[in-house]
């Protein structure tokens, strides 16, 4: 199996007071979103012994967003790439754990 080549692109943005603070909002937002993530993960393992991934939290997404009415007016799928983001990052915590035994 080849390996792939991964291209990537940036982009300067050079947004004006208005945009920045939207920008710095929605950063706020995703934040809280993905530390609430963290939190229910966590109060899972321990209460119960269980193990949350990506599909049980982004099936809770639409009811999260309905009750945090600042989450409802940013992409639903920026949203659950939040949560895959906190998924990956879980995973390689898991991985870094097992092999630091």
């Amino acid at each position: 199996m080849g390996r792939r080549l991964i291209r990537s692109h940036k982009y300067r943005l050079y947004p004006n007071r208005a945009q920045e603070a939207a920008l710095t909002d929605m950063l706020g937002h995703f934040c809280d979103l993905c530390n609430a993530g963290l939190q229910q993960r966590i109060e899972a393992w321990r209460r119960q012994g269980v193990s949350l991934g990506y599909v049980r939290q982004a099936g809770e997404l639409k009811a999260v967003r309905d009750a945090v009415p600042e989450l409802a007016g940013y992409s639903f799928s920026a949203e659950q790439q939040v949560l895959r983001w906190l998924d990956r990052a879980f995973a390689a915590f898991r991985r870094r754990s097992v092999h630091s035994l």
